[in-house]
């Protein structure tokens, strides 16, 4: 399979025919997996190569999206997991770049309007797409994460019949995490974030099946399962707590703050798990 770097395919459009045909070039001659374009540039360019089954797809220059973009490639360079080749352009560009910092994250910004960052914009929107298929590690995950340390290299088995603690949210997506305590540890048994579904086909189809096979024991029992749920204003708070306490049973109760108040807390304590305990 043949590689092209994001930037290097930047430099090639300076001296193609268009961007079209150059989208065509490129998807025939490499296993191209997924393209993100602006459709506030490219709408047209979207339609017409989708059309031709180029893997094309919108990705609009929203709040969201651009911290996430720009999170994504800081988590990649603070955790010194990104590699690219050598080129002036991309590091000039590179030097007029600046991180402004925000309650979700990280977001790429200009550090002078006159100076052209363009290339690492489309550098960040590419560190998405593959970061969103490589594998069973999400697209969202934290800053700090570091997968060689953090995920443990055997499978986490449950303690029998011990508490199993569940944290929800539904802020963006259902997002379930599943762990327990150990000697002081905490060990994380999995973790869920179902795009597409509302919390109950989650709950219902994803997260009780696996309590189910894993950790039998702790269902519909309130000493034993013990479990959080974030505050949202998407769903109202009376059903979210039907859903789970019908379907799960257990124990259920709300944070003493807003995830605000701890999400730097959060981020320290990944920082500082032992390898292993994740």
């Amino acid at each position: 399979m043949k590689s092209i770097s994001p930037v290097h395919f930047i430099d090639k459009l300076v001296k193609k025919n268009t961007v079209e045909e150059d989208l065509r070039e490129l998807n025939e001659q490499n296993n191209v997996v997924e393209i993100f374009a602006d459709p506030d540039q490219m709408h047209r360019s979207i339609t017409t190569r989708q059309a031709a089954g180029v893997p094309i797809k919108e990705y609009a220059q929203t709040q969201a999206n651009c911290t996430l973009m720009g999170q994504t490639l800081f988590d990649l360079l603070t955790g010194l997991n990104l590699e690219v080749y050598p080129a002036d352009e991309l590091r000039q560009q590179a030097l007029s770049t600046v991180a402004v910092e925000n309650p979700r994250g990280w977001r790429i910004a200009k550090e002078k309007a006159s100076k052209k960052i363009d290339a690492i914009v489309a550098l960040a929107m590419a560190c998405v797409a593959a970061m969103a298929h490589r594998g069973e590690i999400g697209s969202r995950s934290s800053r700090g994460f570091n997968r060689a340390i953090h995920v443990s290299r055997e499978k986490i088995v449950p303690l029998q019949g011990a508490p199993v603690y569940i944290g929800q949210t539904l802020v963006e997506v259902p997002a379930t995490v599943i762990a327990q305590s150990d000697h002081g540890s905490i060990r994380v048994l999995a973790a869920f974030a179902s795009e597409g579904m509302g919390l109950r086909r989650h709950v219902e189809t994803v997260v009780k099946p696996w309590l189910i096979a894993n950790t039998r024991w702790a269902l519909n029992n309130h000493r034993l399962l013990l479990g959080a749920y974030e505050d949202v204003e998407q769903q109202n708070e009376f059903d979210l707590l039907q859903i789970v306490e019908d379907l799960l049973g257990g124990y259920w109760e709300k944070p003493l703050s807003k995830w605000e108040g701890r999400r730097d807390g959060v981020l320290d304590l990944i920082g500082k798990a032992t390898p292993g305990t994740f």
